[in-house]
């Protein structure tokens, strides 16, 4: 995999990872369009994210960023990927002004890896933190979704320092009052002992009944 498959790769799984357990239909879908894309689909990948981004979600405009840069499925256009990744910007600030601390980290992803901009560090890092710093306060208070996006940014020491079990002690609060996608990622994470943490059988098996637990 190529240097810049694997950063917009890493861009889709934190934007499906900030999106709150609201919007599991719409992660879902985007889910499925990504590994579409991923597998060569590019027919139902550019269908999805065309009528994702139509409804002004903006992770489906950074897909289709994505193919008009690379040329998959359609043809390569940089011009019209800018566009895109523009829009989706655009999206996130109006979102940010709103004091939105998924939006701050959308965007520090999106700067951090230099997608479709140029890539500022010291820029993603003060989105990553003001995320961080909005976010804090509703963690303590016990919001699910604020936890799981505070245990991802421990867990990729973006805009705080990394702390990998400061990270699976947040996720869990989320999952425990969930949080279908903190739950997700537990489950990824012990299964296949990754960010830093080693496999657990029986935490994975936990996690898995919890998840089976919310289904109706």
């Amino acid at each position: 995999m190529s240097r810049m498959k694997h950063l917009l790769k890493s861009l889709f799984l934190l934007l499906l990872l900030c999106l709150t357990s609201a919007n599991l239909l719409l992660a879902d879908e985007l889910g499925e369009a990504e590994q579409a894309l991923n597998t060569g689909d590019y027919a139902l990948a550019l269908g999805t994210f065309q009528k994702l981004a139509a409804a002004g979600e903006p992770g489906a405009m950074v897909g289709l960023g994505r193919m008009y840069q690379d040329g998959l499925g359609v043809p390569k256009d940089r011009p019209t990927a800018i566009e895109w990744f523009s829009k989706a910007v655009m999206i996130w600030n109006e979102r940010a002004k709103q004091d939105d601390p998924k939006a701050y980290a959308s965007l520090g992803v999106l700067f951090n890896k230099g997608i479709g901009f140029k890539k500022d560090t010291e820029r993603a890092q003060r989105y990553f933190r003001t995320a961080f710093d909005l976010a804090q306060p509703k963690a303590l208070q016990g919001d699910a979704d604020a936890q799981h996006l505070i245990g991802m940014l421990y867990s990729s020491g973006k805009g705080v320092n990394k702390d990998v079990f400061a990270g699976a002690d947040w996720l869990a609060k989320a999952g425990e009052g969930g949080n279908e996608v903190a739950i997700k990622m537990l489950i990824h994470i012990f299964e296949c002992g990754c960010r830093g943490l080693p496999k657990d059988e029986a935490r994975t098996e936990y996690w898995r009944a919890k998840l089976v637990a919310l289904k109706p």
